[in-house]
């Protein structure tokens, strides 16, 4: 089974998939996104402004993986609030 797992995650169809979910789900609210695999696990990297949107590209990967192991699948996504202006 982990086999079959690992090989879904190099397929590079499934990398787009997961993507393009990642783009529309969030509407874009993930900056410098990047989806790739390293050695045997999926790396998720990218920008946001709230955990929301976060939480958005996490369910939005493991809707088209069609699940979520800690194990195969890295989210490296960082929150970063905008700075409120001095007023």
């Amino acid at each position: 089974m982990l086999s079959k797992l690992r090989a879904l995650i190099r397929d590079p169809h499934i990398v787009r998939a997961i993507e393009q979910g990642i783009v529309q789900r969030t509407a874009g609210g993930i900056h410098n996104l990047r989806v790739a695999v390293t050695g045997d696990r999926l790396l998720i990297q990218g920008n946001t402004t709230t955990y929301y949107v976060r939480q958005l590209a996490e369910l939005a990967a493991e809707q088209v993986l069609g699940f979520r192991d800690p194990e195969l699948i890295e989210f490296d996504i960082t929150v970063r609030r905008h700075n409120a202006r001095a007023r």
